[in-house]
């Protein structure tokens, strides 16, 4: 069964701001996803034609599945490795950045995307909207049980990035109109 969360959060601010203030503080959101060992860049692409730049790295967490489902075996990785792909299209003034697991990729699917783009109702703000999956397939109701789990904690994840993005924003106009 694949459980699925999507959130969509309007800011008031037009995208290049969003976008810059968001990558400034890019670590602190990958931390929210637990405690992050390591940051590996794996491939920068970019293409002229197209104005499309991607760089891809690998995030080396510390296993974060509760501590009771680790006794099933094949649970038992000390570390989860997750792989980050920020992309970037100055042409169409998109921003997206998808996470997605490479432990277990053989028999279990964890999937995040969060997207920036220009709010259709008003272009001078960002429509944010973040969706994300998780299915353990082929691992019956112990794999039901992990998937409800995955998708509240990525829930919360999401709604704490937009909580954090927010908090940054209001720092930077501060500083903007205190300058």
């Amino acid at each position: 069964m694949v459980l699925t969360v999507s959130i969509t959060h309007i800011f008031q601010l037009p995208i290049e701001e969003v976008v810059k203030i968001y990558f400034k503080h890019h670590p602190q959101f990958r931390t929210l996803d637990g405690e992050l060992n390591s940051v590996k860049q794996i491939e920068h692409t970019y293409n002229d034609e197209d104005g499309i730049s991607c760089i891809k790295t690998n995030l080396t967490y510390s296993n974060f599945i509760p501590k009771i489902l680790r006794k099933i075996p094949k649970l038992e990785e000390p570390h989860l490795v997750m792989e980050e792909e920020c992309w970037v299209d100055m042409v169409e003034n998109h921003y997206w950045v998808r996470l997605r697991n490479i432990t277990w990729n053989d028999s279990v699917s964890i999937l995040r995307t969060s997207a920036f783009t220009p709010d259709s109702q008003n272009p001078k703000w960002t429509r944010y909207e973040c969706d994300g999956a998780v299915e353990f397939q082929n691992w019956g109701w112990i794999g039901q049980g992990i998937e409800i789990f995955m998708r509240n904690n990525a829930k919360k994840i999401i709604l704490q990035n937009i909580n954090l993005l927010s908090e940054k924003i209001e720092e930077h106009k501060t500083n903007k109109e205190d300058s």
